[in-house]
């Protein structure tokens, strides 16, 4: 999901700290967490794993107001269920595009970047974040599977294998697009010169999570008994870029305002 809108002129003072801002449930509620403790690896079997018992948060800790309606929420469900309602709580890490057509939302921070470097035509150097991508077919199959079951337990719809951010960038150059890289606050200022950007909005959060090790996503395990979640792979990466270029969400490099030139 998209974090909410900063303005502008915020960008410079956040790109410095680079720290946080300090009724009836239904029976069954998917949620997203976005954990923001842990540190950035390289793509690899997941070492730091956010356990099913785990609580979330602390919310001191959490980056956007985004996550922390989450964590309230799932306060309030935890609440439901000391009075005795049965609840059964989905926490779903990223949800990514169908595997086999590519259809995808793009209101989410990580779409919305990578369609916003492409029209500027630039990365912003050594950003290296993990993403738990799971493809939104695999996640309804596994609601629905466990719908079926009592309500009242806690599961999570996660991959056991993170998506770097380096690698869709790399996916990106492959299929013919010219990406420089260039200084983090150099980035957010040709990201800020080009008013229809769809990064604007999440700029400061991008950097912040791509550069502060200390505020990455933790990873969830993957916590779904007999259901396997399938790997994000080059292919996969490859299947959503055509559906975004297709649908006109992504365009080509340097189509938007201030593309910062061809060096790959």
């Amino acid at each position: 999901m998209a974090a909410p809108v900063r303005p502008a002129q915020n960008r410079q003072r956040h790109r410095h700290r680079n720290r946080p801002a300090p009724g009836r449930p239904a029976p069954h509620r998917p949620r997203a967490p976005r954990l923001l403790h842990g540190r950035v690896r390289p793509p690899q079997p997941r070492r730091t794993r956010n356990a099913v018992g785990a609580p979330t948060g602390p919310p001191e800790r959490l980056l956007t107001g985004y996550q922390q309606t989450k964590w309230v929420t799932e306060a309030n469900l935890a609440l439901a269920r000391q009075r005795g309602l049965p609840v059964s709580v989905y926490r779903v890490a990223r949800i990514s595009g169908d595997q086999h057509t590519g259809a995808c939302q793009t209101d989410d921070l990580l779409w919305r970047v990578v369609a916003g470097c492409v029209r500027v035509g630039a990365v912003p150097a050594d950003a290296r974040p993990d993403y738990d991508l799971v493809p939104v077919d695999h996640v309804a199959a596994t609601i629905v599977a466990l719908s079926h079951r009592p309500a009242g337990g806690t599961y999570h719809i996660a991959n056991p294998r993170l998506t770097s951010f380096t690698t869709i960038v790399e996916r990106l150059r492959a299929s013919g697009r010219t990406l420089a890289e260039v200084d983090p606050a150099k980035w957010a200022d040709l990201i800020d010169a080009d008013p229809d950007n769809p990064a604007q909005p999440v700029a400061d959060a991008f950097l912040t999570t791509a550069h502060n090790r200390d505020l990455t996503e933790v990873p969830l395990h993957p916590h779904t008994p007999g259901i396997h979640c399938p790997p994000i792979t080059d292919q996969t990466l490859d299947t959503y870029l055509t559906y975004f270029t297709r649908t006109g969400w992504l365009p080509y490099s340097g189509e938007g305002a201030g593309a910062a030139g061809t060096r790959r």
